[in-house]
């Protein structure tokens, strides 16, 4: 028996999966680094970035950009309400303003210029806050958003603000408008924050970027921290009884995995820089012989059609003599 033939469309998606692979070793860009979640672990580090690793084992060393990251969870810490930053309508507010008591808080650490990262967590956080048919933020309750970088301006902040205010469903708009805060201010006061809830992040000279986690933190109306809900996995149900929970005070475990986002710095090491030299180099003989194949592949076919055209009409004149 004959084997059956690769059929086009499966030899077509093939060949564009291998492509695709050599585009990728090709392109630089952000990186991330997953782990997954492990019960009874307080502290999220980057140490643990690296799937596959056990307890007990050890990692080489990482890049300079992803050491200190980690998340110190604190559930039960309470944020110091006397912080001051601006909020997007360029005005002083009072951390502890946002916690009258009645609306608990989603606490967010972005950055507008994030090459990556923060981008697609607050993409994935609006596309699961809009599945929830209970409850609506500026109602139920609030989010905030501190951006990392000490030199964003309130007026940048505002129109991050308004691109994802704008992914809402429309009648919502005005109440997210109103319950979604964009925060900035100094480096001393951004620190202050976050080292109280546990959140690391290091500032990349090289790049000029911030290297930090995905992580989305709880607060109670008080002000207390609840929960962490780590990396970009939300699941509406789960966002929906963190909030509920969030609003009673109640402290739940961490869910999610840890992501972190930096840039790749291919001049850190002499074997990193050899290893992707190689790779981008392999990648590039293999897109050009790709090319070439296939665009002889495509001249033959044209050629083959062209012949067979000719033969059929010449058939055809063949046929039609006879039949005179």
């Amino acid at each position: 028996m004959r084997p059956s033939r690769q059929q086009p469309g499966a030899r077509r998606g093939l060949a564009l999966s291998a492509l695709a692979f050599a585009l990728a070793l090709l392109l630089p860009g952000a990186a991330l680094w997953a782990a997954p979640e492990r019960a009874g672990e307080t502290t999220r580090s980057a140490s643990k970035l690296v799937p596959n690793v056990g307890e007990g084992d050890t990692v080489g060393k990482l890049p300079k950009a992803l050491e200190g990251l980690e998340v110190v969870e604190a559930v039960g810490a309470e944020v110091p309400r006397q912080l001051t930053f601006r909020d997007d309508h360029d005005q002083p507010v009072v951390l502890g303003s946002y916690f009258d008591g009645e609306l608990p808080v989603l606490l967010t650490f972005n950055y507008t210029n994030c090459p990556m990262l923060c981008s697609v967590q607050l993409d994935t956080l609006v596309q699961t806050l809009k599945k929830s048919d209970k409850l609506v933020a500026g109602q139920q309750y609030q989010i905030i958003t501190v951006s990392v970088d000490p030199t964003e301006t309130p007026e940048v902040a505002a129109e991050t603000k308004e691109r994802y205010v704008a992914r809402f469903p429309e009648q919502q708009r005005d109440s997210v408008r109103a319950g979604w805060h964009f925060l900035t201010g100094d480096k001393a006061t951004i620190d202050a924050l976050a080292d109280v809830v546990g959140f690391r992040y290091r500032y990349v000279e090289r790049t000029g970027e911030y290297a930090h986690t995905a992580t989305l933190i709880f607060l109670s109306p008080w002000g207390t921290v609840t929960r962490y809900f780590h990396g970009i996995g939300y699941v509406p149900e789960q966002i929906d009884t963190s909030i509920f929970q969030a609003g009673a005070g109640e402290h739940g475990v961490s869910l999610g995995f840890l992501l972190a986002c930096f840039r790749h710095d291919p001049n850190a090491g002499s074997h990193a820089k050899t290893g992707e030299s190689t790779m981008r180099y392999g990648a590039l003989g293999f897109l050009v012989l790709f090319l070439g194949g296939f665009g002889a592949w495509q001249y033959t076919r044209s050629r083959r059609g062209r012949r067979a055209e000719s033969w059929a009409q010449a058939i055809e004149s063949r046929q039609e003599g006879n039949d005179a």
